[in-house]
Protein backbone atom coordinates (compact mmCIF):
# COMPACT_ATOMS: atom_id res chain seq x y z
CA UNK A 1 0.00 0.00 0.00
CA UNK A 2 1.20 3.52 -0.52
CA UNK A 3 1.91 5.43 1.97
CA UNK A 4 0.60 9.04 1.82
CA UNK A 5 1.26 12.47 3.79
CA UNK A 6 -2.15 13.70 5.22
CA UNK A 7 -2.66 17.51 6.52
CA UNK A 8 -5.75 17.57 8.99
CA UNK A 9 -7.60 20.83 9.50
CA UNK A 10 -10.56 21.17 12.12
CA UNK A 11 -13.82 23.17 12.23
CA UNK A 12 -15.78 25.56 14.32
CA UNK A 13 -15.19 25.30 17.68
CA UNK A 14 -12.79 22.58 17.37
CA UNK A 15 -8.90 21.91 17.62
CA UNK A 16 -6.22 19.56 16.28
CA UNK A 17 -7.55 17.36 19.13
CA UNK A 18 -10.87 16.23 16.94
CA UNK A 19 -8.75 13.75 14.92
CA UNK A 20 -7.05 11.96 17.56
CA UNK A 21 -8.93 8.63 16.85
CA UNK A 22 -8.44 9.33 12.62
CA UNK A 23 -4.88 10.18 12.96
CA UNK A 24 -3.87 6.91 15.06
CA UNK A 25 -5.87 4.76 12.85
CA UNK A 26 -3.33 5.83 9.66
CA UNK A 27 -0.34 6.31 11.25
CA UNK A 28 -0.72 2.92 12.58
CA UNK A 29 -1.02 2.02 8.50
CA UNK A 30 2.01 3.79 8.27
CA UNK A 31 1.18 7.01 6.27
CA UNK A 32 2.76 10.33 7.75
CA UNK A 33 -0.59 12.15 9.52
CA UNK A 34 0.11 16.32 10.72
CA UNK A 35 -2.96 18.06 12.45
CA UNK A 36 -2.75 21.51 13.36
CA UNK A 37 -4.78 24.09 15.26
CA UNK A 38 -6.13 27.32 13.69
CA UNK A 39 -5.30 30.52 15.47
CA UNK A 40 -8.44 31.39 17.40
CA UNK A 41 -8.95 27.72 18.91
CA UNK A 42 -6.58 27.44 21.72
CA UNK A 43 -7.49 28.01 24.95
CA UNK A 44 -6.84 31.70 25.76
CA UNK A 45 -6.14 32.73 21.83
CA UNK A 46 -7.76 36.14 20.79
CA UNK A 47 -10.56 36.00 18.61
CA UNK A 48 -9.53 38.73 16.65
CA UNK A 49 -8.87 36.46 13.88
CA UNK A 50 -10.01 36.03 9.97
CA UNK A 51 -10.78 33.47 7.36
CA UNK A 52 -6.84 34.71 5.91
CA UNK A 53 -5.57 34.23 9.23
CA UNK A 54 -7.15 30.89 9.11
CA UNK A 55 -5.46 30.22 5.44
CA UNK A 56 -2.27 31.84 6.04
CA UNK A 57 -1.62 29.47 8.89
CA UNK A 58 -2.51 26.47 6.75
CA UNK A 59 -0.26 27.82 4.11
CA UNK A 60 2.69 28.38 6.47
CA UNK A 61 2.67 25.02 8.19
CA UNK A 62 2.92 23.11 4.64
CA UNK A 63 5.84 25.78 3.59
CA UNK A 64 8.10 25.17 6.40
CA UNK A 65 7.35 21.38 6.44
CA UNK A 66 7.89 21.24 3.00
CA UNK A 67 5.27 19.01 2.44
CA UNK A 68 4.53 17.81 -1.00
CA UNK A 69 2.20 15.10 -2.37
CA UNK A 70 -0.29 16.21 0.40
CA UNK A 71 -3.76 14.82 1.14
CA UNK A 72 -6.12 17.46 2.86
CA UNK A 73 -8.69 16.79 5.25
CA UNK A 74 -11.00 19.32 6.33
CA UNK A 75 -14.31 18.47 8.25
CA UNK A 76 -17.00 21.18 8.46
CA UNK A 77 -15.86 24.61 8.41
CA UNK A 78 -12.12 23.34 7.27
CA UNK A 79 -13.68 22.52 4.11
CA UNK A 80 -13.56 26.35 3.75
CA UNK A 81 -9.94 26.33 4.51
CA UNK A 82 -8.64 23.56 2.09
CA UNK A 83 -10.15 25.10 -0.73
CA UNK A 84 -8.36 28.10 -0.18
CA UNK A 85 -5.19 26.53 0.44
CA UNK A 86 -5.69 24.39 -2.88
CA UNK A 87 -6.38 27.51 -4.92
CA UNK A 88 -2.67 28.81 -3.66
CA UNK A 89 -0.81 25.69 -3.74
CA UNK A 90 -2.24 23.21 -6.22
CA UNK A 91 0.94 22.03 -6.66
CA UNK A 92 1.56 20.72 -3.62
CA UNK A 93 -1.49 18.45 -3.01
CA UNK A 94 -2.32 14.92 -4.01
CA UNK A 95 -5.88 15.16 -3.02
CA UNK A 96 -8.30 17.13 -1.19
CA UNK A 97 -10.99 14.96 1.48
CA UNK A 98 -14.23 16.70 2.94
CA UNK A 99 -15.56 15.55 5.79
CA UNK A 100 -18.89 17.37 6.24
CA UNK A 101 -16.99 19.92 5.06
CA UNK A 102 -18.52 23.24 3.88
CA UNK A 103 -17.48 24.40 0.24
CA UNK A 104 -18.05 28.04 -0.55
CA UNK A 105 -18.44 29.92 -4.48
CA UNK A 106 -15.88 32.90 -5.00
CA UNK A 107 -17.58 35.93 -3.36
CA UNK A 108 -19.62 34.07 -0.99
CA UNK A 109 -19.20 33.94 3.05
CA UNK A 110 -20.42 31.02 5.20
CA UNK A 111 -23.21 33.24 6.79
CA UNK A 112 -24.79 33.36 3.57
CA UNK A 113 -25.26 29.17 3.71
CA UNK A 114 -27.17 29.62 6.83
CA UNK A 115 -30.96 29.82 7.26
CA UNK A 116 -31.87 33.99 7.43
CA UNK A 117 -32.53 33.69 11.47
CA UNK A 118 -28.88 32.43 12.25
CA UNK A 119 -27.51 35.03 9.75
CA UNK A 120 -29.46 38.28 11.58
CA UNK A 121 -28.14 36.40 14.86
CA UNK A 122 -24.78 36.52 13.99
CA UNK A 123 -24.75 39.45 11.99
CA UNK A 124 -25.95 41.56 14.91
CA UNK A 125 -23.35 39.96 17.57
CA UNK A 126 -21.12 42.91 19.06
CA UNK A 127 -18.46 40.06 20.18
CA UNK A 128 -15.81 38.85 18.21
CA UNK A 129 -17.02 35.69 19.16
CA UNK A 130 -19.83 32.83 19.19
CA UNK A 131 -20.04 31.38 22.57
CA UNK A 132 -20.34 27.93 22.35
CA UNK A 133 -23.84 26.46 22.56
CA UNK A 134 -23.88 23.10 23.96
CA UNK A 135 -27.47 22.38 23.67
CA UNK A 136 -26.86 22.76 19.72
CA UNK A 137 -23.83 20.37 19.77
CA UNK A 138 -25.45 17.65 21.41
CA UNK A 139 -28.49 18.07 18.95
CA UNK A 140 -27.24 18.83 16.12
CA UNK A 141 -23.51 17.00 15.83
CA UNK A 142 -23.90 14.64 18.34
CA UNK A 143 -28.28 13.64 17.47
CA UNK A 144 -27.44 9.66 16.58
CA UNK A 145 -24.91 9.29 19.21
CA UNK A 146 -25.49 7.92 22.84
CA UNK A 147 -22.20 7.89 24.31
CA UNK A 148 -22.55 10.66 26.83
CA UNK A 149 -18.72 10.50 28.43
CA UNK A 150 -17.44 11.32 24.69
CA UNK A 151 -19.72 13.78 23.89
CA UNK A 152 -19.02 15.05 27.69
CA UNK A 153 -15.29 15.52 26.64
CA UNK A 154 -15.35 16.44 23.33
CA UNK A 155 -17.32 19.62 24.86
CA UNK A 156 -15.04 20.02 27.30
CA UNK A 157 -12.34 20.70 24.68
CA UNK A 158 -14.09 23.02 22.35
CA UNK A 159 -13.74 26.77 22.28
CA UNK A 160 -16.17 29.80 21.60
CA UNK A 161 -15.87 30.42 17.59
CA UNK A 162 -13.99 33.57 16.38
CA UNK A 163 -16.76 35.21 14.63
CA UNK A 164 -14.75 37.04 11.50
CA UNK A 165 -13.95 34.25 9.38
CA UNK A 166 -17.21 33.69 9.36
CA UNK A 167 -18.30 37.14 7.44
CA UNK A 168 -14.99 36.50 5.15
CA UNK A 169 -16.19 36.60 1.34
CA UNK A 170 -13.95 33.37 -0.11
CA UNK A 171 -11.80 33.86 -2.94
CA UNK A 172 -11.77 30.89 -4.74
CA UNK A 173 -10.96 32.08 -8.48
CA UNK A 174 -10.26 28.57 -10.76
CA UNK A 175 -11.35 26.35 -7.56
CA UNK A 176 -13.76 24.41 -9.83
CA UNK A 177 -10.79 24.28 -12.83
CA UNK A 178 -8.17 22.26 -10.07
CA UNK A 179 -6.61 18.96 -11.51
CA UNK A 180 -6.96 17.88 -8.21
CA UNK A 181 -8.89 14.67 -6.82
CA UNK A 182 -11.35 15.79 -4.25
CA UNK A 183 -13.83 13.58 -2.19
CA UNK A 184 -16.90 14.40 -0.19
CA UNK A 185 -17.67 12.39 3.68
CA UNK A 186 -21.13 12.92 4.12
CA UNK A 187 -23.01 11.28 7.44
CA UNK A 188 -26.30 10.40 6.18
CA UNK A 189 -27.55 11.63 9.81
CA UNK A 190 -25.70 15.06 9.66
CA UNK A 191 -28.65 17.45 11.13
CA UNK A 192 -25.73 20.65 10.57
CA UNK A 193 -25.39 19.75 6.68
CA UNK A 194 -28.99 19.81 5.80
CA UNK A 195 -30.15 18.91 1.97
CA UNK A 196 -30.29 22.22 0.94
CA UNK A 197 -26.66 23.06 1.87
CA UNK A 198 -25.68 20.11 0.19
CA UNK A 199 -26.97 20.87 -2.81
CA UNK A 200 -24.77 24.32 -2.54
CA UNK A 201 -22.00 23.00 -1.44
CA UNK A 202 -22.63 20.15 -4.92
CA UNK A 203 -23.15 23.08 -7.02
CA UNK A 204 -19.57 24.53 -5.69
CA UNK A 205 -17.20 21.54 -5.73
CA UNK A 206 -15.86 20.31 -9.20
CA UNK A 207 -17.86 17.94 -10.95
CA UNK A 208 -15.35 14.87 -11.00
CA UNK A 209 -15.88 15.16 -6.90
CA UNK A 210 -16.42 11.73 -5.43
CA UNK A 211 -18.99 11.41 -3.06
CA UNK A 212 -19.47 8.87 -0.34
CA UNK A 213 -21.96 8.38 2.19
CA UNK A 214 -21.55 6.69 5.62
CA UNK A 215 -24.38 6.27 8.88
CA UNK A 216 -23.17 8.98 11.29
CA UNK A 217 -23.59 12.32 12.09
CA UNK A 218 -21.48 15.71 11.74
CA UNK A 219 -18.97 14.61 14.30
CA UNK A 220 -18.33 11.47 12.18
CA UNK A 221 -14.53 12.49 12.92
CA UNK A 222 -15.41 11.44 16.60
CA UNK A 223 -18.02 9.20 16.45
CA UNK A 224 -17.24 7.00 13.02
CA UNK A 225 -12.91 7.63 12.46
CA UNK A 226 -12.91 3.72 11.46
CA UNK A 227 -15.68 4.54 8.79
CA UNK A 228 -13.80 7.51 7.33
CA UNK A 229 -10.28 5.73 7.78
CA UNK A 230 -12.07 3.41 5.29
CA UNK A 231 -12.65 5.45 2.52
CA UNK A 232 -10.06 7.60 2.63
CA UNK A 233 -7.14 4.70 3.46
CA UNK A 234 -8.46 2.85 0.18
CA UNK A 235 -9.21 5.56 -2.15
Amino acid sequence: MIKMNYLLIHGAYHGSWCWEELENLLESNGHKVYSITLPGHNPGDSKNVTLKNYVDYTLNFIKTNDLKNLILVGHSFGGIVISHVATIIPERLSKLIFVSGVVLKSGDNFLQMLPKVAQDKYNSLLSSEISLNEDYVRKMFFNDFEDKSIIDNTIKKMVSQPLQPYKDSAYLEGFNELNVPMQYILGKKDLAVPQEMVNQIKENLPKHTEWKFIESNHESLITSPQEIFEIINNS
